[in-house]
């Protein structure tokens, strides 16, 4: 039997531009064109535009989604262990304790900031801050010291990519987890994470050994933003991420406050919708064969690229 596509005749690029030109009524196509992360793109895309060597990346996650909650852990362990509790509860699988230092967690206070959590089927992330300092780096570490975390969340995933060479190659840290923010166009996020992956790949191949990595997608919303827009821009980015191909998300309460038990719930909410009632964990690469995104994709790896390779000045790395 043959194929439902072979039913079809499938038309060239020229005969869709005859349609759109008509469809336009006079109207130049390029009048449609847009600008996106320092390129023009035309809304329209053919086969025959796609770029060599796209299409389908490989490692994408096939399913379930860590569902993540951020946790103030820099006061008491007992009502940070209580608000994790909470949370599992509610759905969660991934826990990230902001700390105020990995010294300060001594094995009593381990002890209590776990109470009762099965920390064999959930994930445990300790965050703390690199340096005293609004805005700068994270050292984030898995509880199990199973993995090895890079903090992408200043979006210089060139930076985050060099990070996780040098772990690679001096420490054999071969499968990294990214920790990358949402961005504010829908269309960017997703290729940001595809074309991250894509790098990660080329570059763990060039040290030895291709491996996959993991890559976790923060939603954070702006100072002196509204709660109810807040939700709705958290559902985009939301869908984005997973589309992109995150392995968990982590989603800010929409008021700003990481106490209130409701809008900590509706965070938690969002992600249980996006699986279990959109199913966008359903396919493992949603976006392959949308050539404008295979396109996008590309131009942001090259961008990454050329930042990465500018940062490695190490020949003995043969990047």
């Amino acid at each position: 039997m043959s194929e439902l596509t072979d039913l079809f005749e499938k038309p060239s690029k020229e005969a869709w531009l005859a349609k759109v030109k008509k469809d336009l009524k006079g109207e130049a196509i390029h009048s449609l064109d847009f600008p996106l992360a320092g390129r023009v793109y035309s809304p329209f895309h053919h086969l025959t535009d796609r770029p060599p060597g796209t299409g389908y990346v490989m490692g994408m996650p096939n399913g379930h989604r860590l569902v993540g909650i951020e946790i103030d852990a820099t006061g008491s362990p007992a009502e940070a262990n209580a608000a994790a509790l909470d949370a599992l509860n509610k759905g969660a699988d991934l826990l990230l304790f902001r700390i105020p230092s990995i010294e300060a967690m001594g094995k009593g206070t381990r002890k209590k900031l776990l109470k009762d959590i099965l920390t064999d089927i959930v994930t445990i992330v300790y965050v703390e801050p690199l340096f005293k300092a609004p805005g700068a780096p994270l050292i984030i570490q898995e509880h199990t010291q199973g993995g090895y975390h890079v903090d992408g969340l200043s979006g210089d995933l060139a930076d985050a990519l060099y990070s996780a060479m040098e772990s690679y190659v001096e420490d054999g840290a071969k499968q990294p987890s990214f920790h990358v923010p949402a961005q504010e166009q829908y269309f960017l996020t997703i290729a940001q994470l595809r074309a991250l992956r894509l790098c990660w790949q080329r570059i763990s191949a060039a040290c030895g050994e291709q491996t996959n990595c993991r890559i976790f997608g923060h939603i954070q919303h702006k100072s002196g933003t509204e709660a109810n827009h807040n939700k709705i821009v958290a559902t985009t980015h939301a869908m984005a991420l997973t589309i992109g191909g995150a392995d968990g998300l982590v989603v800010a309460p929409s008021d700003h406050d990481g106490t209130n038990a409701f809008t900590r719930r509706v965070a938690l909410n969002l992600q249980h919708v996006i699986e279990y009632e959109s199913h966008l964990q359903a396919a493992p690469d949603p976006a392959a064969g949308s050539y404008f995104l295979e396109q996008l994709t590309n131009d942001v790896a090259q961008k990454i690229w050329t930042r990465f390779q500018a940062l490695t000045t190490d020949s003995s790395y043969q990047i």
